[in-house]
């Protein structure tokens, strides 16, 4: 805790800095390919857990119910969720009467959208009535809200079944602890790595084949991270697209929720079923002509960034110039003002919520929890007063940045994922927070596989837009996937032969 108090002025100091973007070029080393048409690539077949799209054409055309959908998820749960542990609840009889109804109405015709039918699943950190929320803390072992959170609300309204409730780091701000009574989530590709904080469990759910659609939330990276580092499709929207009504609160200031699913085309489908997009504008553009910027210290100058996710940067930049797009650098101001406004107002308002809480259950706290939200004690109403005006001014310039550009392309984490005991407490004190840019912004920014590591992992890539082009970073996202097939698609063990979502 002495260590990351000390870099307080540090922080502080980035606050000040020139918001100038750096001189390097985020794209040395790749040259543009010629332009050559691609033909998209179908998903990969014998993968027990079909997509949302799938899934929902199934239901339309009466060849699976939503029952026999159900059964495969708390079948998988059953038979793979033990050494991942990403799941803190499993809501089967309440899932299995949703199942029943959502079909008696498919049935009669009352079908209400693309979701009636689709089980899903929640990060603990959304009120569910009736139904234990935890927020992945022993603090809230027995809290059992009396109301749904407003997107639980919308997608009882779409027909969706809720599985259960998914795994998160405590508070939606604890690392991998193991002392903190939940958790945490394992990473499907390598059990000892980290599968992504905070919603952890929604990353890997999704990508062992749990669950086709989860919804997690998101306030440095916490859905972004899990996606990336479990090779799933994770988006955070624009501010306020999805309401955060009875989310249990970090900050205020930058908390957003948002889906996680197999695809981005999954991720389109989810907001359009709740009615927060029109899915026509999220439709797969046509590449020629998409402008795709890759700004200055964000992509292979990132000083973070690890060879494999230079590797993916360079192949889906490759991809999209191939089949027509313009590739482009773009000036975005460094990761570091961006970071550390995000650590000080995080820090600020995370500890308004938890200080009162902290001293009464103190020790109810995982260690690791304690300490982060401990620092923001030490954060003077001064400093998060300045961090706001910053912010103000770097959302300017992410808006500047799509001056020339329809969206822009990133690395989508610093590298594959790391062992969880290599995580350190304060490890976003020491190197900017790669995620940060978009939180500030208030914009919409989308994960999507798009390569493996030496070591056999997932990496992904990041696009981002202005803030309210959710469809158009949802569409390029689309068109990337069906670009790229990294190889392999899947964890290994994971597969069932016992496929029961059909009729």
């Amino acid at each position: 805790m002495r260590d990351a108090v000390s870099r307080m002025d540090v922080l502080i100091g980035h606050l000040d800095e020139p918001l100038q973007a750096a001189k390097t070029d985020p794209l040395d080393g790749w040259s543009p390919p010629k332009p050559k048409a691609e033909t998209p690539i179908e998903p990969d077949d014998g993968w027990p857990m079909t997509t949302v799209a799938a899934m929902a054409d199934a239901l339309k055309n009466g060849q699976t119910t939503a029952l026999a959908l159900t059964e495969l998820c708390l079948d998988r749960i059953e038979q793979h969720d033990g050494p991942l542990s990403s799941f803190l609840t499993v809501t089967a009889d309440h899932a299995r009467r949703s199942a029943e109804m959502a079909d008696i109405e498919l049935r009669d015709g009352r079908r209400r959208g693309p979701l009636h039918g689709i089980p899903y699943a929640l990060k603990d950190a959304f009120d569910t009535a009736g139904i234990r929320t935890t927020v992945g803390s022993r603090v809230f072992a027995d809290r059992v809200p009396t109301k749904d959170a407003a997107l639980v609300a919308d997608l009882n309204e779409a027909g969706a079944v809720l599985i259960g409730k998914l795994d998160t780091s405590e508070f939606c701000f604890g690392g991998p602890a193991r002392d903190g009574g939940y958790g945490p989530a394992n990473n499907p590709w390598d059990l000892p790595r980290y599968a992504g904080g905070s919603s952890s469990g929604a990353g890997a759910a999704i990508a062992a084949g749990l669950v086709p659609l989860a919804f997690g939330t998101d306030t440095g990276g916490s859905v972004r991270l899990p996606a990336t580092l479990t090779g799933v499709a994770g988006l955070k929207p624009s501010q306020d697209l999805i309401s955060t009504d009875g989310v249990f609160p970090l900050s205020t200031s930058l908390d957003h929720a948002g889906p996680l699913a197999a695809t981005a085309g999954d991720c389109a489908l989810a907001l359009a079923a709740i009615g927060k997009l029109d899915k026509e504008t999220a439709d797969a553009p046509q590449a020629t002509g998409l402008r795709v910027g890759v700004p200055r210290g964000h992509g292979a100058d990132c000083p973070s960034a690890h060879p494999d996710a230079v590797k993916a940067l360079f192949a889906a930049a490759s991809a999209l110039a191939k089949a027509g797009a313009e590739i482009r650098v773009v000036d975005l101001p460094p990761l570091w003002p961006y970071s550390a406004t995000t650590s000080i107002i995080v820090g600020y308002e995370g500890w308004q919520v938890h200080a009162e809480r902290l001293a009464r259950h103190g020790r109810l706290y995982a260690s690791t929890t304690r300490m982060r939200l401990g620092f923001g004690a030490f954060v003077t109403d001064d400093a998060y007063r300045h961090a706001i005006q910053m912010r103000e001014r770097l959302t300017a310039a992410w808006q500047a940045a799509f001056a020339d550009s329809d969206v822009m392309l990133t690395i989508g984490s610093p590298g594959p994922a790391p062992l969880q005991s290599d995580v350190a407490p304060f490890y976003y004190l020491q190197s900017p927070i790669l995620f940060s840019a978009a939180n500030i912004a208030g914009a919409p920014a989308l994960v999507v596989r798009a390569g493996t590591s030496t070591e056999g992992l997932p990496i992904g890539v990041k696009l981002a837009g202005r803030r309210g082009d959710d469809g158009k970073v949802l569409g390029a996202g689309q068109l990337l996937e069906s670009l790229l097939r990294p190889s392999p698609r899947h964890p290994a063990g994971y597969g069932d032969a016992n496929r029961k979502h059909s009729r």
